[in-house]
This record gives C-alpha cells, sequence and structure tokens, in this order.
C-alpha cells in the first residue's frame, strides 16, 4: 500500500466513525428536548454567544499576550476565529458553500 492510500482509507474510516458517534448521539435526542429548547432558548444564545463572540475576544486577548510569539498568536486567532463544529456546518448551509 502507498501513503495516499492509506491516507485515502484513514480519512474514510475517519468520516465513518464520526458519521457514527453523530448518529448515536442523534438517537438519544426526542421531539421533548426541542419542545424544551423552543419553550427556553436562553441556553442556545448564551451557547452562540460565547463560541460567536466571547471566545475570538479571549482568542486575540491572548493573542496579544503572545505577541513576541508570532507563530503561537497566529495559531491562537486562528483556533478561536473558526466556529465549532454544528455552529460551523449551520454557517456552511446557509452560505449554500461547499464543505470540502
Amino acid at each position: 500500500m502507498e501513503i495516499g492510500e492509506i491516507r485515502s482509507w484513514l480519512s474514510m474510516l475517519l468520516s465513518a466513525s464520526v458519521f457514527l458517534m453523530m448518529v448515536c448521539v442523534g438517537l438519544g435526542l426526542s421531539f421533548g428536548h426541542f419542545r424544551g429548547l423552543a419553550r427556553q432558548p436562553r441556553a442556545l444564545w448564551v451557547g452562540l454567544a460565547c463560541q460567536l463572540l466571547v471566545a475570538p475576544a479571549c482568542g486575540i486577548g491572548l493573542a496579544w499576550l503572545y505577541r513576541d510569539r508570532p507563530e503561537i498568536a497566529l495559531g491562537l486567532v486562528l483556533l478561536v476565529a473558526a466556529p465549532g463544529g454544528a455552529v460551523a456546518n449551520g454557517i456552511v448551509q446557509f452560505a449554500r458553500a461547499r464543505v470540502d
């Protein structure tokens, strides 16, 4: 097997395992969970605000502290600039963009 072929198989295995984990998480949800979220959406809004506003602000603040080490500062900014999995997928879907 060549390195490229091994990487391809590992990529497919990783994608399949993430898919399986997401299906398992989704099977644990019921309509009651969504009704509760619709009745009390505060947790959703707090989570989104933290992920989209607070985390980037903290990352930029830390990058400012590490301004003498630009590789660390850049890594921190890139890390907090990208939203987490579910939010990122929602943004991609909303923008009608291609994930790949």
